[in-house]
């Protein structure tokens, strides 16, 4: 088992495995379901700004429903 370790960004624990290395063992990439940060195993993560739920929730894009809030040419 793996032990995938939390955010160095927001500190959440959803977490996962997203790539390792072609070479086994190199280095592995880890993604944050939560704020979408990636790193490697391999980086130095100090210095690591670390965000508030306030910063995620307003880094997320509001995309309108397809077909709706889009302009036409003629607008």
């Amino acid at each position: 088992m793996t032990n995938i370790p939390p955010c160095p960004r927001c500190g959440s624990a959803e977490t996962r495995v997203v790539a390792e290395s072609p070479i086994e063992g190199v280095w592995k990439m880890y993604g944050c379901n939560h704020c979408t940060y990636l790193w490697r195993n391999t980086e130095t993560l100090e210095g690591i700004k670390t965000i508030t739920e306030e910063e995620i929730e307003a880094a997320v894009l509001d995309f309108p429903p397809p077909g709706q809030g889009t302009m036409s040419a003629k607008e």
